[in-house]
């Protein structure tokens, strides 16, 4: 049924009533959530009941004389008034389309109900089974008058809800007699699970689920393999289903008592359905459904408000890996990724021996929601096995872990004792310490470039199929050797920071409150400017700024129009450009994602670092020098021993700091040349019609890439694992994975603010005042005005280069340890991570002062 015409308030010209067809789904305030929901479900081409809404423009006409506050005074008004005979005859010509006295559902549909953050599930009444125009008008009064029914009006007040906001609009919906019907969700709450939808059905109506007075049968899907998990079939004793007038309760026949209700072809087809459904969504969903006996019909549809993630997982974490791998990750990405993070914490803790058992058997990283996570609760338990002095709330921070607990979390002290029975432990890892940075040095500077020469001598699109599949697996390999070794690098330098940390807070109990050493001091070294494309990025901006028309031309432009305008120019700087731009053709914005353009293949990158380098009239901001540490060592009323035991532990950690950062260029190149390998497989397979486009192969993981290049046969699988993945991405895309999973509830600790500011947590120490600039996306780096305070959600090392020219850097993610943080404190740029919301509370303009010291930024009024 479809309303030819919408019948307007002839005073306000707003719609009285729609058709649900014609509905926007996005105009809650004139029909609803509810109406929204179901507007969108027949855009996207479910099978949802016929229907028109009644619009919130008539209950505001019913209700336009009278104070939302006077809760009393509404129910008796909307209860005792009649509606107006324009109203009615609106409401009549629109049911009388589907002729004489058919039965419908008469349901609710509130403003503030469906939401993101409020569901109101269950707060608001529905009319089954109405018939006749009067039974109708009461239905629609009694479901206005739900609006402010106990429950409600309890509801509104405990979520904050302004009820002078709110309205109600009306839904009628031919009724369906339904054989079976339930309740489903894309995700499941109490498991919190990606791969799992779960199912509750009863014979019957809905109201036998939604009621919660019956046991339904339940069903556990995974619905991006259409496999069915689980089933428990409850033994079901009465149902719901329609009688003369409304509904009624009835025994459930014998023999279907224990009756699965819905058989697995049945399972698997609405399991289909509600997936594709979310995928218009894009996040997770609860759906009502009913089965008539031929067809499925979507009911009501809202988004999944709340859900809690099983004990099973342990605790995950992405901290650090949002800076590396932000968002979704391809496939093939993180496949060689997690094989390789994987191996490097396993050899790690064998050759430290500071594991007890078998780490192999441990799972270090995987994927929730697309997205990549590490194994934040065996790495705490492994540290407070192993070191002699452990503190959650210092770990935590240092990698940009949000704490699931209060107070400090697990603490013991670096006590003597301790110290002595970690000493094996320590022996082992200075062994480690002594050895590793030679074999590590001939890999950057002997092994890697032989066998990087060894892949890189042809042009990929010369070789034949035999020829590329194995530098493929060359390709492959070299990868994995790099990104273990440079992983494990990683993992030395954190276990010498951490070890210097020990040290010192043992040292700082002897020490005076003039005296005690900072950890970030005694790492913080003074930036070696040797990045070979940094320089030359510096000399590209010096001939720009140098030349007064293409100075204003970078200032003026954004990236996306530099490219243009510079191809056209005469003065030779596009010629320069495009030479740095083929020496650094491997660099990219995310270098662990493969699927990322190189700035070969997409230069918007470079040029906004360029462009934000053209800006700095100094051609370099200044940084200001600090203290070594061996001054600071030296400055303290210490033993010889102990100084000399700082000293090499500082010396320690930032040789491992230097290597880790060295170790970044030949694996940068070594993904250059495996991304323009798979890239050519692709375009071979797409060609052949096994991918229906090259970029696909990126949504494949390694192992069945690898596989079909074996067997032939499995080649008519890729298209459907790059469609799974596919629908599973457009099915996620709107939704925002929590920092931390695994645990029942998190406990979330606020940091309260000191005065008129904003806390977080100290990364670079350092002390300084500017403006804020607020970048959310590096291809805006154009903005920065040389001193500027950045204000950004995370950097990575792309980010790197506008070091140079800021004052100091916000970050809303992030950790101590990161990355961007070691360039930060080399830099002695004044940092500070895990602000809450920085982008939100902070706008371009406003003046802030950061105390890199404690942490805190002190906003001007």
């Amino acid at each position: 049924m479809s309303v030819s015409a919408p019948q307007l308030n002839p005073a306000t010209q707003t719609p009285l009533i729609l058709s649900l067809e014609k509905a926007h789904a996005d105009d809650i305030s004139l029909i609803g959530g509810k109406a929204a929901g179901l507007a969108l479900l027949i855009q996207s081409g479910a099978n949802v009941p016929s229907g028109f809404c009644l619009t919130t423009e008539a209950y505001r006409e019913h209700v336009a004389d009278l104070d939302p506050q006077d809760i009393a005074e509404m129910r008796a008004a909307i209860r005792d008034r009649p509606l107006s005979n324009e109203l009615k005859a609106t409401i009549a010509t629109a049911y009388e389309l589907w002729g004489h006295n058919v039965r419908v559902a008469v349901r609710s549909s509130a403003t503030d109900e469906d939401h993101a953050n409020h569901s109101y599930a269950g707060q608001y009444v529905s009319c089954l089974n109405v018939s006749g125009i009067t039974d109708i008008f009461e239905a629609i009064k009694t479901c206005w008058l739900s609006l402010w029914n106990e429950r409600a009006c309890d509801y509104r007040t405990q979520q904050g809800i302004d009820s002078n906001h709110v309205a109600m609009a009306v839904i009628l919906q031919k009724q369906i007699d339904a054989q079976s019907a339930g309740v489903l969700m894309t995700l499941n709450p109490v498991q919190g699970s990606d791969n799992e939808a779960v199912i509750e059905a009863h014979w019957g109506l809905g109201q036998a689920v939604v009621s919660g007075d019956n046991s339904p049968d339940r069903y556990d899907v995974n619905p991006w393999q259409l496999k069915i998990v689980n089933k428990q079939i409850a033994k079901k004793r009465g149902m719901f289903r329609l009688a003369e007038h409304g509904m009624e309760r009835v025994r459930v026949p014998r023999e279907q008592q224990k009756q699965s209700v819905l058989s697995d072809e049945q399972i698997l087809q609405l399991t289909q359905q509600a997936t594709v459904t979310q995928a218009v969504y894009g996040e997770p969903l609860e759906l009502e459904w009913c089965w008539d006996g031929k067809q499925f019909f979507l009911l009501q549809i809202r988004r999944l408000t709340a859900f809690s993630f099983t004990t099973k997982f342990g605790l995950w974490t992405s901290a650090n890996f949002r800076e590396i791998l932000p968002g979704f990750i391809s496939p093939f990405s993180f496949s060689l990724f997690q094989q390789e993070f994987n191996q490097a914490i396993t050899d790690f803790f064998i050759r430290s021996r500071s594991v007890c058992g078998d780490p192999t058997l441990v799972e270090w990283s995987r994927t929730f929601f697309g997205h990549a996570y590490w194994n934040v609760q065996q790495i705490k338990e492994v540290s407070y096995q192993t070191l002699p002095a452990f503190h959650e709330r210092i770990f935590d921070e240092s990698v940009g872990c949000d704490p699931t607990y209060a107070g400090t979390g697990r603490h013991q002290k670096a006590t003597a004792l301790r110290l002595l029975r970690s000493l094996p432990f320590f022996i082992t890892l200075n062994n480690l310490y002594r050895r590793e940075w030679k074999t590590i040095l001939q890999f950057i500077n002997e092994q890697h470039p032989q066998k990087l020469q060894q892949i890189a001598t042809q042009q990929t699109t010369q070789l034949n199929d035999s020829d590329l599949q194995q530098a493929l697996i060359e390709a492959v390999a070299l990868r994995t050797q790099t990104s273990q070794l440079t992983l494990f690098t990683g993992l030395l330098a954190k276990r010498a920071q951490d070890d210097l940390r020990i040290i010192t807070e043992y040292l700082n109990r002897k020490l005076s409150q003039e005296h005690k050493l900072e950890t970030r001091k005694l790492l913080a070294k003074q930036y070696n400017e040797s990045t070979p494309h940094l320089k030359s990025l510096k000399q590209l901006a010096n001939s720009i700024r140098e030349n007064p028309e293409l100075n204003k031309l970078f200032n003026e432009s954004s990236p996306l129009e530099l490219q243009d305008k510079l191809a056209t120019s005469t003065d030779g700087i596009w010629e320069k450009i495009r030479v740095y731009q083929q020496e650094f053709s491997y660099l990219a914005q995310y270098e662990e994602e493969l699927a990322e353009p190189r700035w070969d293949e997409d230069p918007k990158v470079m040029l906004a670092l360029l462009q934000a380098f053209t800006k700095d009239t100094a051609g370099q901001t200044q940084i200001n020098q600090h203290t070594e540490a061996n001054e600071l060592i030296d400055s303290a009323p210490l033993r010889h021993f102990w100084k000399s035991l700082l000293k090499r532990q500082v010396s320690i950690a930032h040789r491992y700091q230097e290597l880790r950062e060295q170790l970044r260029i030949p694996l940068a190149k070594t993904n250059y040349q495996l991304r323009a390998l798979i890239k050519e497989q692709g375009r071979r397979w797409h060609q052949t019609g096994h991918l229906e486009q090259a970029k696909d192969i990126f949504l494949l993981e390694w192992k069945k890439i690898e596989l079909a290049l074996k067997q032939s046969e499995q080649l008519t699988e890729l298209t459907k694992h790059v469609s799974g993945y596919k629908l599973f991405k457009q099915a996620y895309r709107h939704f925002v994975p929590p920092k931390m999973i695994g645990s029942e509830q998190l406990h979330q600790v606020d940091s309260e603010p000191l005065g008129n500011g904003l806390q977080g947590v100290a990364c670079s120490s350092g002390m300084v005042s500017g403006r804020v600039r607020v970048i959310k996306d590096i291809n805006d780096a154009g903005k920065i005005e040389p001193g500027d305070i950045l204000v950004t959600t995370h950097t990575n090392l792309a980010w790197g280069p506008l070091f140079h020219l800021i004052g100091g850097l916000i970050t809303e993610k992030g950790g101590v340890l990161s990355h961007t943080a070691i360039l930060a404190r080399e830099l002695n740029l004044p940092t500070i991570v895990q602000v809450k919301e920085a982008t939100k509370l902070l706008r371009d303009g406003t003046e802030v002062r950061l105390d890199a010291y404690r942490g805190y930024i002190e906003i001007s009024l």
